[in-house]
């Protein structure tokens, strides 16, 4: 069966309008051509830094992802984060939060692990300028569509705009490691992929 979802026809998203503008000049002096030309350099070096460490990180993520999943697998005491240390025995967390990226649409969640567990797990959450959330189930479809009528009846249709997506349920994240398997699970993450922090500060 799949998941319920508000009709959202008829309120659409409004076009970004253009934000470049001219500028006027700063006048040039040997001073302040240094100070940009090293400015730009060190952003340069600090762009190939970041570019690195980008790198490590995601590197550092796939490895404590891969090891997450079959360590936890059919428990229920499940800690947040996983401790990876260097040869000196200095270390880091790599923390898996109970977030995670929405998904447009619950097809490929579906595909996974079946319409049964995608209805259990998975839900529509929407926005459109209101919390979607707190409109009393069964009632969305309705309040929507006369909301859509009142703005088009003042040619305001598109003062609305609208976001449409599934996600996890709240009990998803620690009941994903005894109702799924270590290949459903690492196949959802890519799907729908767990937020994961990697932190070298303020470890608790």
């Amino acid at each position: 069966m799949p998941i319920a979802k508000p009709n959202l026809d008829g309120i659409g998203v409004k076009p970004k309008a253009s934000t470049k503008k001219n500028y006027p000049e700063l006048p040039s002096t040997p001073e302040t051509e240094s100070l940009v030309a090293d400015y730009i350099n060190l952003v340069a070096e600090l762009d190939a830094l970041e570019g690195d460490m980008k790198l490590k990180r995601s590197t550092l993520v796939e490895q404590a992802r891969s090891f997450f999943f079959p360590h936890y697998h059919g428990k229920t005491d499940v800690e947040s984060s996983v401790e990876a240390k260097s040869a000196t025995g200095e270390s880091l967390l790599v923390t898996f939060s109970s977030r995670y990226k929405a998904v447009p649409d619950e097809s490929l969640i579906t595909d996974i692990v079946g319409p049964d567990l995608t209805e259990r797990f998975f839900q529509s959450r929407y926005e459109i300028k209101i919390d979607g959330d707190k409109i009393p189930v069964g009632k969305a479809d309705e309040l929507l569509g006369k909301m859509v009528e009142l703005f088009q009846s003042y040619s305001a249709a598109d003062a609305l705009s609208q976001k449409s997506v599934i996600c996890p349920t709240p009990e998803f994240h620690t009941a994903r490691h005894t109702a799924l398997s270590v290949e459903q699970n690492l196949a959802i993450d890519n799907a729908c992929p767990i937020v994961v922090s990697v932190k070298t500060k303020g470890r608790k």
